[in-house]
């Protein structure tokens, strides 16, 4: 027989298991539902544009490392521009750049489409601003803005297969007020 304690306790556990299967009930979905949204925000697809800009950042890393043989892979060989400048000619201008300055830092600021870019294009446009310094301003990248030269430049892409190719390129010197709003803030975080 069960003394008075013992059916107070079983009692109050009943109870209490009863209210944790109603919690639990509630609890479940919510947590699956904080899951889901949690992992459906961190893992946002990738975008033809974000390997774009991904190409372009390795480009940026590679011209301020001098290599000029890797930035190669990344000039289709049938680059051309305005100027009917080929692959080649790149290569020189790439070198003689790479000689003629010291330090390169390069920041590659706001990336466009100039037209959409669809999942699995194989052809793409981008506009791009571009912060380029050089000497000193390596060793003091908070710094760049001081002996910072800004560029846009219109890029026309084409992936034959896994990565992106330069096929035109044509760019302007501009000033820091030219730069899209983007562009500044990008800047801006760069350098704070």
């Amino acid at each position: 027989m069960l003394m008075l304690t013992e059916t107070i306790d079983i009692f109050f556990i009943g109870l209490y298991t009863e209210k944790m299967k109603n919690i639990q009930i509630f609890l479940y979905p919510l947590v699956l539902c904080c899951f889901v949204m949690f992992f459906s925000t961190c893992s946002k697809a990738k975008t033809e544009l974000d390997d774009i800009k991904e190409t372009l950042e390795r480009l940026a890393k590679n011209a301020e490392d001098k290599n000029v043989d890797v930035l190669l892979l990344y000039i289709s060989e049938d680059y051309s521009d305005k100027k009917k400048r080929s692959k080649a000619d790149i290569q020189a201008l790439i070198e003689r750049y790479t000689e003629r300055f010291k330090g390169i830092v390069v920041n590659i600021l706001e990336v466009r489409p100039v037209n959409p870019i669809d999942a699995g294009s194989d052809m793409a446009e981008v506009e791009t601003d571009i912060a380029v310094s050089s000497g000193i301003a390596r060793a003091i990248r908070k710094y760049t803005n001081i002996a910072s030269r800004y560029y846009r430049f219109r890029i026309q892409l084409k992936k034959p297969g896994d990565n992106w190719e330069i096929i035109f390129a044509e760019w302007q010197h501009i000033s820091k007020n030219q730069l899209s709003p983007e562009s500044l803030s990008i800047l801006e975080e760069i350098l704070d």
